[in-house]
């Protein structure tokens, strides 16, 4: 009886360590609950600790209480246990987190950022440009017709437009750049750290790329052509110094600028100007 006690404590004493660890490593890989966790495992090493004196005293006196020995072995399988479930839990909780940070990043449809992120994104690359005195571009895309497409093909074959139409202009611009899908067929571009004149060439480069492209939906071929204006940010000229503000400027700016392309005929770039 003796030994099985003993057996009991040492299997439990194991137990409750390799608890404490779970906690431990849950502590340092997570970033949420950490006071928790980290309150978790100091109960636990106490509790380790605790027992550690107990043991040593029944080695010398010989005398155990097989109960006590048998209860102490079943409450350590039941923390560990409880500590597993919430580990799982909460791991659980972490991925679904991280899973929707990403959608939200994303748009679902098309791949593209979505116009949250572009709006982080673009705040961003703003900020650096009021630091480093660099330019900043903005494209506004938006697809011509588009409505006559989704009524004459359906919009499954629009969603398949969409789709392809980020992924060509994806390939078409920097890993820097950001592109964005701003709103039903409308798309935005920055460009970081870019002058006017290459801006210009990219948004042309676009415009050209998507109309020799022939989009396929079930075997049929659509022709597809883009309206985009164009806004530069140059902070050398601007002296705003507030992120938000100067965003919301030049894409407003950019998007004013579409319009304008559109009016004046669709399937071309306009360049935003005061006296546009």
């Amino acid at each position: 009886m003796f030994f099985i006690s003993i057996a009991c404590y040492l299997i439990a004493l194991i137990i409750q360590f390799v608890s404490a660890l779970i906690s431990v490593f849950l502590f340092k890989h997570l970033n949420k609950y950490q006071f928790g966790w980290a309150c978790l495992s100091t109960a636990l090493f106490i509790m380790i600790y605790t027992k550690i004196t107990p043991l040593i005293m029944i080695f010398d006196s010989k005398e155990v209480i097989m109960s006590d020995a048998i209860a102490s072995l079943v409450i350590s399988l039941f923390i560990l246990l409880a500590t597993l479930g919430l580990k799982n839990i909460v791991i659980d909780l972490e991925r679904k987190n991280n899973q929707l940070k990403k959608e939200a990043k994303i748009d679902f449809l098309t791949g593209a950022y979505s116009r949250e992120e572009a709006y982080l994104r673009g705040k961003s690359d703003i900020s650096r440009s009021l630091r480093n005195k660099k330019p900043v571009g903005f494209i506004m895309i938006d697809l011509d017709y588009f409505k006559k497409v989704n009524d004459r093909y359906g919009h499954l074959a629009g969603n398949v437009i969409l789709k392809k139409l980020s992924s060509l202009c994806k390939h078409e611009i920097r890993n820097v750049d950001t592109f964005s899908r701003f709103g039903g067929e409308e798309f935005l571009v920055i460009l970081p750290n870019i002058d006017n004149i290459f801006l210009n060439e990219v948004a042309e480069r676009l415009r050209r790329k998507i109309e020799k492209y022939n989009f396929n939906y079930l075997h049929k071929k659509i022709n597809i052509n883009i309206s985009a204006g164009v806004s530069y940010y140059d902070p050398n000229k601007d002296r705003s110094a507030n992120p938000n503000s100067i965003f919301l400027k030049y894409v407003k700016r950019a998007d004013e600028a579409m319009y304008i392309a559109k009016n004046k005929g669709r399937n071309r770039v306009i360049q935003w100007a005061a006296n546009i």
